[in-house]
């Protein structure tokens, strides 16, 4: 009989210092949940990152979720997926600590009973040359959105199949996530899912489609609880997956150990499309969201759409001047401590995505999350002597001025009528001077 090969993904995260009642919430209304139904279908597969922060905060809050965890894995159930420990950009962050973070996840999937050759890649963005960072872990795949794919060139039709992707001579897999099935799951009926998957069945055998999406949609995000839980779409779901003779239900593993992914390709610097808009400053995101919407009245946008492109995921350093310096400064201390175990561990932490960028969610813009980046950043830079330096901090071209002791970090920008630009005291680890200005966004402007 003709099948479609699937593959199904969740990932699963929270940022380091967001609330613990968020968390929680979280935990109740999605984590939890999801895996005792998983547990119901014994042929249920399910490919899963689970980020650091959250893993840390289960094993102190919910332990007894890490014993199910690792039944599941014994049972041929889960396959983890793992990432940078705390979930970092990789592009964003040094060789060295993207090895590190990613070793990190590596041994906590160990401890789970699986030994991961796996990346779930953070926010999908891309960059060619994470390709030997990767190939060095002893990482075999890379899950991305299929729009990556087709900024390289391909068609739709071509991305029902992994590919290889190079760079420097060494090699990774690289499986397109299906945009379609992002829409469908779990937001539509059972059977519009399993009707689009049986429309996919032809005579290729190695024909695969691709679900890996936020984990947060079955539960978290509003009124998915009642709809995946109460009113039973998860269980139907994997009834009518694990049922269906025309749905070969794999993870990916599975499917490099049975199939050679298609050919090579070289992937562009990219995210998912949305990504693209939410990282050009303001007025050029609404000229952006303009010309789509533009192209959708015509009937074009989805014929053109691959070449409508907008900013990258670094545009946020430029976009947030108070992003760029946390970073910067990130970069600066993890440099120093590389050789300090203590140190560097919190730099790995200061890494953490959420609180560097801007999109639907809070980002940035949220206090309690840039706070705990900055915590971090100043407990690595205490286990340095204090010195007094003159540098570009923040590669603008200009030098800044840093003043310590013992006591106090302060960061003077001469160009900038010499003001202190950061206030940060090493006691309470806090920096006086994480604030932002108000800012008009391009959403601000809502058609009517």
């Amino acid at each position: 009989m003709k099948k479609i090969n699937f593959i199904f993904g969740i990932h699963n995260h929270q940022p380091l210092g967001n609330f613990g009642w968020v968390f929680e919430e979280a935990y109740n209304n999605s984590y939890r949940p999801f895996m005792e139904i998983l547990e119901e279908f014994p042929m249920m597969k399910v490919n899963a990152h689970f980020s650091g922060p959250l893993l840390e905060w289960i094993e102190e809050n919910k332990p007894d979720y890490i014993d199910l965890l690792k039944s599941l894995v014994k049972n041929g159930q889960l396959e983890i997926v793992v990432a940078g420990f705390y979930e970092p950009v990789l592009a964003a962050i040094p060789k060295e600590d993207r090895i590190a973070q990613i070793e990190m996840l590596k041994e906590y999937a160990r401890k789970l009973g699986f030994e991961a050759k796996g990346v779930w890649l953070t926010e999908r963005v891309w960059q060619p040359e994470l390709v030997k960072s990767l190939k060095e872990l002893g990482i075999e795949y890379v899950v991305v959105d299929d729009y990556h794919f087709m900024s390289a060139g391909l068609s739709k039709e071509e991305l029902f199949w992994p590919y290889y992707t190079e760079d420097g001579g060494e090699i990774v897999t690289v499986f397109p996530i299906d945009e379609k099935l992002r829409y469908l799951i779990p937001f539509r009926p059972v059977e519009k899912v399993i009707e689009y998957l049986e429309g996919l069945v032809d005579n290729n055998p190695s024909k695969v489609a691709v679900f890996h999406d936020d984990g947060e949609k079955f539960g978290v995000w509003p009124g998915t609880h009642e709809w995946v839980y109460e009113k039973g779409w998860l269980r139907k779901f994997f009834d009518e997956i694990t049922s269906n003779e025309k749905i070969n239900l794999m993870t990916y593993t599975e499917y490099l150990g049975k199939f050679t992914p298609r050919g090579l390709v070289y992937l562009p610097i990219a995210s998912y499309f949305e990504m693209s808009e939410w990282s050009l400053p303001a007025k050029q995101a609404k000229l952006f969201v303009e010309f789509a919407e533009q192209l959708k009245k015509e009937g074009k946008f989805e014929k053109y759409r691959v070449f409508v492109r907008g900013g990258i995921w670094k545009n946020f350093f430029f976009k947030y001047p108070e992003s760029n310096f946390m970073h910067k400064r990130m970069l600066m201390i993890s440099k120093a401590v590389r050789e300090n175990p203590e140190a560097r561990h919190y730099i790995l932490k200061a890494q953490c995505n959420d609180a560097y960028w801007h999109g639907v969610f809070g980002g940035v813009y949220l206090p309690h999350l840039r706070r705990t980046v900055w915590e971090n950043i100043i407990k690595a830079q205490s286990y340095l002597n204090p010195e007094n330096k003159v540098l570009d901090i923040d590669f603008d071209g200009r030098k800044e001025i840093m003043l310590e002791n013992d006591n106090f970090i302060a960061t003077l920008k001469p160009h900038y009528g010499g003001s202190i630009f950061e206030l940060s005291s090493k006691r309470k680890a806090v920096n006086y001077n994480d604030v932002l200005p108000r800012r008009w966004e391009h959403y601000h402007e809502v058609p009517e």
